[in-house]
């Protein structure tokens, strides 16, 4: 498990994600609340900044978590119902293994 998806669309549909809330401070690290904009997976997103509570308008978020458990596991209000999230791992593009999550 990780913290972060390394990745800044949405995990379940790979549609753009948006912020939707205010930055805030969570383990050091400048958040915020965002949503996927077609499947409304919830995330927190991470943005540029001190740690302190400041943070740079000008740079979107660089990752992603899922809000619930703030890690790479969706919690189960994180992913909308009747939606299934697959871990998809490919080498050379070839599908190696399918994990539901």
């Amino acid at each position: 498990m990780s913290r972060n998806l390394a990745r800044t669309d949405c995990q379940t549909c790979e549609s753009k994600v948006e912020v939707t809330g205010l930055p805030y401070v969570k383990d050091r690290i400048v958040v915020c609340d965002a949503e996927c904009t077609v499947c409304h997976t919830k995330y927190t997103a991470w943005l540029h900044g001190t740690g302190r509570g400041q943070h740079d308008l000008d740079q979107p978020f660089y990752d992603l978590s899922y809000r619930s458990t703030f890690n790479d596991e969706p919690g189960e209000d994180d992913v909308p119902s009747g939606i299934e999230v697959l871990k998809v791992i490919k080498i050379d593009g070839v599908v190696i293994s399918e994990t539901e999550l």
